[in-house]
């Protein structure tokens, strides 16, 4: 009892330290259909930072330890990630304690071990750089172990990993998936796993999008080492090595298409800096790729396209700047043009050859278009991309936050050397530091690309958080940038081992203080064990046990019915019933397209009876029912408000079981196969009674 009573007035003492700095913590409410963060939806930050704290201290008094993870495996006889993540994670859960001791030791070794070289002035060998690099793999998978196994946390990321799944079996992007906002090169690389034999899930998909943002900061390294040795370069990535290790949050964590974009733009930056050695001599094989890799961007996500543009601007103006000949400088704009231009052709000429032409324009291209369209104006934008800016600072444990204030300080610094130097007479024997013609390419590539990023989340003005993955790297390479110059301006040894110092405590230890210490995550973590509702604050939207109860009959009723590999539309927006089914998408026009977000909805609604003519998928599902995601209301969109669509459903399908309101369709002639002749009165005479009693009223 005495334990106990010590525990609770630890948690209350936790409680009241976490009171002050997430007070300063917005939360805003999303009213109704497309009423997002207005200004006068922005609610008191304390109060809702008060009521946060409060409910999850409510798990820690008076809710039970959670249970180990629920893990719905697809039906795939191939070997999956998920059975080894499910494994590890009921490991871990196990001793939450032991877990919670290992993160911490591991984040302070890759913090400490920069700061141990630079302090004694060691300069690391390729085995030891191999070492350290090895070590924060290990730290980044580590951490997100736990989030491997779990089931949808995030519906763009099921439907990346259903349309992966279906484009094995049709791998032409806009004839089998269409993902809307996503381009086929944020889907294709999903297909990874099935080369080694594996399935495609949740865990695979997760760790492809770490390994897309370790590849990343890999690459930022070898761009630092331009204008810096190898220490301070490893020192310089380390507020984006600590990000990446300590995200947990849902919309970070899920992959989507701003992780490829993000890998895109780094490596674009990477191939410019190749581009322009220091000798001053133009490597075109280099610059020609990097226009490539630029032209290929708004085919991973077409959001990108103001960084695209950027990067591409300032690499051109870089081209007249460096060039010596006239000659050579339109050469070289002709070679870069060419390589943005190269992936566009090879596109067109693709979906020409494929007959998917019009599918690309009408929704790619138009599509996007119409849903950059939105009806707010600029001062209600502005406090969408604030509010959004609070929410992913207050979960990504304040990286963007301090990276901002370090950003802000290293920039006085700079400044106020420049100051200093054009009121000194400079000579050889006093001689100070200035910013050499690379790094002010560097700083100025980073600063526009930032900046771009951050107007390409703006544009949209949609309240989704994840579009913040747009702004974690550029800002990271920024930072790191202005804080190698920076420390190039400190003549004494003193003076810069107390700046470096600083630069690590504040982009790199405070994050990891802030979570570890000031936040309640260690004691919900040693309390409720690793639950996903300790992990993530979206717990109970896409995963509880009601919910698990639901998704298991629906599966169990399809699984009747269909088998793995065959199709089924769904109409709604849940395409974890394709995962947990192992069926493929059947209609690549999804009931999302059936609103005015993306155009043409006439175009849209011919385009899915076509589909379903075409598919004659043995299983409709109807997912539009209370508790599902996003469409709920039949009464909205159900599907018998179209009137071509419920006559071809009720014409060709029969709803055999109906579970919570999602309804299960079957096709007659499946019926036919399954049940022979001789049920095939009783099932008719049901399937008028069930086309009866779902007239809408």
């Amino acid at each position: 009892m005495a334990s106990c009573n010590v525990y609770t007035l630890y948690d209350i003492a936790i409680f009241g330290i976490n009171l002050y700095p997430a007070a300063s913590q917005p939360l805003s409410h999303r009213k109704g259909k497309n009423q997002f963060f207005t200004p006068a939806c922005i609610q008191d930050k304390t109060r809702f930072i008060y009521k946060y704290e409060i409910l999850r201290l409510h798990n820690i008094f008076l809710t039970k330890k959670s249970e180990s993870y629920q893990v719905i495996i697809m039906q795939n006889e191939k070997t999956g990630i998920s059975q080894l993540a499910a494994a590890a994670s009921r490991l871990i859960d196990s001793s939450p304690g032991l877990y919670l001791i290992i993160s911490s030791i591991l984040l302070l070794l890759v913090i400490g071990i920069p700061l141990f070289l630079y302090v004694r002035k060691k300069k690391p060998d390729s085995y030891g750089l191999f070492s350290y690099a090895f070590l924060v793999t290990c730290t980044a998978v580590y951490h997100r172990t736990p989030f491997l196994s779990l089931a949808e946390v995030n519906p763009d990321e099921t439907q990346e990993i259903a349309s992966a799944m279906t484009l094995l079996h049709d791998p032409v992007y806009w004839r089998s998936v269409d993902l809307g906002t996503h381009g086929p090169l944020a889907t294709y690389p999903l297909l990874l796993p099935s080369l080694f034999g594996m399935q495609i899930d949740y865990a695979s998909t997760r760790l492809i999008c770490l390994a897309m943002l370790l590849v990343s900061v890999f690459l930022i390294y070898l761009m630092f080492l331009r204008t810096a040795d190898r220490v301070m370069a490893m020192i310089a990535i380390l507020p984006m090595i600590m990000f990446i290790c300590m995200t947990d949050y849902w919309d970070f964590i899920a992959y989507n298409a701003e992780h490829p974009v993000a890998l895109m733009v780094v490596l674009a930056m990477f191939l410019v800096h190749k581009s322009f050695p220091a000798d001053g001599k133009l490597n075109l094989p280099y610059l020609y790729l990097a226009g490539f890799t630029v032209g290929s961007l708004p085919f991973a996500k077409m959001q990108s396209l103001p960084v695209a543009f950027i990067i591409a601007v300032t690499t051109l103006a870089l081209i007249w700047l460096k060039a010596n000949r006239t000659l050579f400088k339109a050469k070289a704009t002709g070679i870069y043009t060419m390589g943005c231009l190269t992936f566009s052709v090879i596109l067109l000429i693709l979906v020409t050859s494929f007959n998917v032409y019009n599918d690309f324009l009408m929704r790619y291209v138009f599509g996007q278009i119409s849903y950059a369209k939105v009806k707010y104006g600029i001062i209600t934008k502005i406090s969408i991309l604030m509010t959004n800016f609070d929410w992913a600072n207050f979960f990504g444990w304040n990286y963007f936050g301090f990276l901002l204030v370090a950003d802000v300080i290293l920039f006085f610094f700079l400044i106020r050397h420049k100051l200093t130097v054009q009121h000194k007479h400079v000579t050889p024997d006093n001689a100070v530091f200035s910013l050499s013609a690379t790094e002010i390419a560097a700083l100025s590539l980073s600063a526009m690309a930032t900046a771009m990023s951050l107007y390409a989340i703006y544009v949209p003005g949609r309240p989704h958080n994840h579009y913040f993955m747009l702004l974690t790297l550029p800002l990271g390479i920024l930072t790191g940038q202005l804080f190698i110059s920076a420390c190039k301006t400190f003549h004494k040894q003193e003076s810069r081992n107390t700046y470096v110092l600083l630069f690590i405590l504040l982009t790199a230890f405070s994050p990891f203080y802030y979570k570890y210490v000031i936040s309640s995550y260690s004691v919900l973590l040693l309390k409720n064990r690793l639950s996903h509702e300790v992990l993530t604050i979206n717990s109970r939207k896409f995963i509880s046990k009601p919910t698990e109860r639901r998704d298991k009959a629906i599966i169990a009723a399809i699984r009747k019915y269909a088998s793995a590999g065959e199709k089924m539309a769904v109409w709604g927006w849940e395409n974890k019933y394709y995962l947990q089914s192992g069926l493929i998408i059947a209609c690549k026009t999804t009931t999302l397209y059936l609103t005015s977000e993306f155009g043409d909805t006439s175009y849209y609604s011919r385009s899915f009876m076509q589909e379903l003519e075409t598919a004659k998928a043995p299983v409709f599902l109807d997912t539009v029912a209370p508790g599902q995601y996003h469409f709920t209301n039949r009464r909205k969109h159900g599907f018998e408000l179209i009137p071509e669509i419920k006559k071809f459903i009720f014409g060709n399908y029969i709803c055999m079981e109906d579970v919570e309101g999602v309804r299960i369709y079957v096709s007659k002639k499946r019926i036919n196969e399954i049940s022979g002749n001789s049920l095939k009165t009783e099932t008719t005479e049901g399937g008028k009674k069930w086309a009866s009693t779902l007239e809408i009223e």
